[in-house]
């Protein structure tokens, strides 16, 4: 058998003075409320209050509408679109579907902490990603392979014998070497490119000048 136990809660009935002097008048319920309103009216303040409550869409939401725009293909942009709606939602259906196994889930702690910081580095990432229009190919990649050097000496500083952060440090280790490695092999082909074009453009005007 359930046990039931009654909560105590202290009433607030007492001479209609008293009441009217603790609660102001906008508290006190309303037998009658009218309200007014159209559906233009509800579409304007949706669509104005849309715009400042997505601080972090509009961002994403701008480069997929400036790359369609510049594509210039229809069906790019509503696949893009789409898929951009999709991925916002899915989070939300999986959490609606599978509700009950949120309990399994285990409790924040360290952990967490250790996603937190992972993503982190994953922002500082998509700010190169976002920033590679102005750079070159071969910075760019130094650029990454700083940010894989900062987490390798993250792990192995934080790691205290454990394993799954020495292998994390021994994997961006690796990866700092091989995004080091393309960055100097794009910087000799691009040194050599213009030598050679240096020498193409030098070679034409020797015979020019020979005419």
């Amino acid at each position: 058998m359930e046990r039931v136990q009654e909560i105590p809660i202290r009433s607030f009935q007492g001479s209609p003075k008293k009441t009217k002097k603790n609660f102001p008048n906008f508290l006190k319920t309303k037998k009658e409320i009218n309200i007014h309103g159209s559906i233009f009216y509800s579409f304007i303040t949706g669509l104005i209050s849309g715009t400042v409550a997505s601080p972090c869409l509009t961002p994403v939401l701008a480069v997929i509408l400036s790359l369609v725009a510049k594509e210039g293909n229809p069906i790019l942009g509503f696949v893009s679109l789409f898929l951009f709606s999709f991925g916002m939602g899915l989070i939300l259906i999986l959490v609606g579907t599978f509700s009950t196994s949120i309990n399994l889930l285990p409790k924040s702690g360290l952990w967490l902490l250790e996603i937190k910081r992972f993503f982190g580095f994953m922002i500082l990432a998509a700010s190169v990603y976002f920033l590679q229009t102005f750079l070159s190919h071969s910075t760019t990649l130094k650029f990454y392979a700083l940010i894989s050097l900062m987490m390798a000496l993250y792990y192995f500083i934080s790691a205290k014998g454990n394993k799954i952060k020495i292998l994390l440090a021994i994997f961006f280790s690796i990866f700092f070497i091989f995004l080091m490695s393309k960055a100097v092999t794009k910087k000799i082909e691009l040194l050599a490119q213009e030598r050679t074009y240096k020498t193409v453009v030098y070679l034409d005007f020797k015979k020019v000048k020979t005419i």
